[in-house]
């Protein structure tokens, strides 16, 4: 049985500007190929993501501490976001690792938390698999301030707010299912700050005030339109 789930790893991404489909020749397959084809989209899944860099890499840990990666093949999306990834896959590769499929887009331009990957295990020859859209965000930004660092000096309390959109293959997303973006703890002392968050899509904005055994939360909604900034005063 074919099984495949979403994960997140930290590594440098890189931009092709290349707007249509095109594949690196790496290792060129003619029969029993698998097939892997998916779209990147932005703008809450509205926009077609087009030059984006995605590579299918099989990874297989030799027992060393460290794993060797594979580039099996690499394509830059096309117009309308989609890519095609063609490839064998070799008989070591058959019985042992997994295969990551990995996006990369300009970090400049688009909202990152880490570089996506939809990790397979038990692919086989011969197969065609389709992987629903997965959207990256484009950039905006929020200047954070706190109103009141006094009071939350003084209370001696935790206080952080998280700022979560949409992002990857999340389809379903609520304020209890949170698609990713970073959180800001505050301290009494905190300077105002300019966080990156996803922009022209809903953010969810959660405030966590805790002390002692007394928990709070609160929740905002925001619209940053991309390559904008918003002034945003929290107040504990």
């Amino acid at each position: 049985m074919k099984r495949f789930f979403y994960l997140s790893i930290a590594a440098s991404l890189t931009l092709l500007t290349t707007a249509c489909e095109k594949t690196e020749i790496l290792e060129t397959c003619t029969d029993h190929c698998t097939t892997i084809t998916g779209r990147l989209v932005t703008a809450d899944g509205k926009v077609p993501l087009a030059g984006a860099n995605v590579r299918v890499k099989w990874i297989h840990n030799d027992g060393t501490g460290y794993d060797k990666p594979r580039t099996k093949a690499a394509v830059t999306t096309d117009a309308n976001g989609q890519y095609r990834l063609n490839f064998y896959i070799k008989d070591d590769e058959l019985t042992q690792g997994y295969f990551n499929v990995i996006h990369g887009v300009n970090q400049e331009k688009y909202y990152v938390i880490d570089e996506s990957v939809f990790a397979f295990h038990e692919l086989t020859r011969d197969t065609i698999i389709q992987i629903a859209d997965c959207v990256i965000p484009r950039k905006a930004y929020v200047r954070l301030s706190l109103t009141n660092p006094t009071q939350l000096s003084a209370d001696n309390a935790y206080f952080a707010s998280s700022f979560s959109s949409l992002y990857g293959p999340v389809r379903d997303f609520t304020a209890p299912i949170q698609g990713g973006g970073p959180v800001f703890e505050w301290r009494a002392g905190s300077a105002p700050q300019t966080v990156p968050v996803a922009g022209d899509q809903l953010l969810i904005v959660n405030h966590i005030r805790a002390r002692g055994s007394v928990s709070l939360r609160s929740t905002d909604s925001l619209v940053i339109p991309a390559g904008t900034t918003r002034d945003y005063p929290v107040t504990y």
